[in-house]
């Protein structure tokens, strides 16, 4: 197992759902993105996922960073593309797990490189389970690796409306908290 590995989602039925004791932080304004950057860079392992505005070419709306205990939803539509920089250093200390993450990986990289980043040469310590795991997307994946069904029926939604639904701030935290699980 990793280290900081969180428990594992609770089996209530087939659904994966979050733990009742995993926080999910809505950040909003500056107070908040540097808690999470102090909370980022003191973590050893993290899950993360993105959600895009609906139309094709268009920015981050909503990066999901998840550790043991609390996923941390930066909302880029709140914050400006000027709130990646930081967010890419501060991702640069843990080790970050996605699932066919490298599409992820170049389009926040290009919108923080327009706000002003370093280049940092790709050389983030990104680990795409879906090389370990197995290809055929996470629902996939889940269900395989935990026997658990997760919900992508938000994939799709507006992620450039707000304020972000209920459903959506769900399915957001899960996404990038059940990457923690795979690892595991």
């Amino acid at each position: 197992p990793l280290p900081d590995a969180a428990p594992r989602p609770e089996v209530g039925g087939t659904p994966a759902r979050l733990p009742a004791a995993v926080r999910v932080e809505l950040v909003e304004d500056q107070e908040g993105l540097d808690l999470a950057l102090k909370w980022i860079q003191a973590s050893a392992v993290v899950g993360l996922d993105a959600e895009w505005a609906p139309s094709s070419g268009s920015g981050v709306s909503l990066v999901q960073v998840a550790g043991s205990g609390c996923v941390a939803l930066v909302d880029i539509q709140q914050l400006g593309a000027g709130c990646l920089p930081p967010l890419l250093a501060a991702l640069a200390f843990p080790l970050v797990l996605t699932y066919g993450g490298a599409t992820d990986h170049k389009r926040i990289t290009a919108v923080a490189r327009e706000a002003g980043a370093e280049e940092h040469g790709g050389a983030f310590p990104w680990c795409d389970l879906a090389e370990d795991v197995g290809r055929g997307g996470l629902q996939r994946a889940v269900g395989e690796r935990l026997g658990l069904r997760v919900d992508k029926a938000e994939q799709k939604s507006d992620w450039k409306r707000r304020p972000l639904r209920d459903a959506q701030v769900s399915y957001a935290a899960l996404d990038a908290y059940i990457l923690l699980q795979l690892a595991t």
